[in-house]
């Protein structure tokens, strides 16, 4: 959360809702601040993903077909590994991404006016190189959106937005909003005890299945 706390460890059960629908699933680690700060904590993020493609395949995965997801701040990350070709490029797997889903993501938060972005970006001498929506492009890999319409920590424009930049470009962006639901909810509604608020699971793994070829 925040780019400044949180574990793969606590989020074993959201995998476990992907993999039960016929997806590999792994879930990494990034530095967080303040030991790091912007763009460390990207890089981390390609690496990971690059990492995960060399050993997919002992697990049954195909790296050819691989997609990333991410949920507040793992959706900024998400994003920006995805539209920003740099950190892909950096790590030798310029094409590796073929799909992205963000949910809750903040994606245009300029200026930086709350402790979390002024802590992790704050320094960085260009601000608009922090932004996912910065680097929208027609020929990124497929994207998907989700976002709850009570949220209160990111709000859904920053979806609102990254989908229509995306949309005016001609790249491939699909966009849902869920009325009521908060921050929170959007992976809470991974888990079997939250599943029947929103049917965002059955919308994120019906997307990659769409983009990447996989039972869902």
């Amino acid at each position: 959360g925040g780019w400044d706390s949180g574990s793969k460890d606590v989020y074993g059960w959201a995998a476990q809702a992907l993999a039960a629908r016929g997806f590999v699933v792994a879930v990494p680690d990034y530095r967080l601040v303040p030991e790091v700060v912007f763009p460390t904590f990207i890089e981390d993020a390609a690496a990971a993903t690059a990492g995960v493609a060399e050993v997919v395949a002992e697990y049954g995965g195909d790296p050819a077909r691989l997609g990333v997801l991410g949920h507040s701040a793992g959706a900024h990350l998400a994003m920006m590994i995805t539209l920003d070709r740099r950190y892909m490029e950096a790590v030798g797997a310029p094409d590796l991404i073929r799909a992205a889903a963000g949910l809750a993501g903040p994606y245009d938060f300029l200026p930086f006016d709350v402790a979390s972005s002024i802590n992790a970006f704050g320094g960085t001498p260009d601000p608009l190189q922090t932004q996912p929506l910065h680097f929208a492009r027609a020929d990124a890999p497929p994207l998907w959106l989700g976002h709850g319409t009570a949220d209160v920590v990111v709000h859904d424009e920053d979806t609102i937005l990254l989908e229509a930049r995306m949309r005016a470009l001609g790249g491939a962006c699909e966009a849902k909003l869920y009325p009521g639901l908060n921050h929170a909810d959007l992976i809470a509604t991974f888990s079997p005890l939250f599943r029947n608020k929103a049917p965002v699971l059955a919308d994120v793994t019906g997307f990659f299945a769409r983009g990447l070829g996989r039972p869902a």
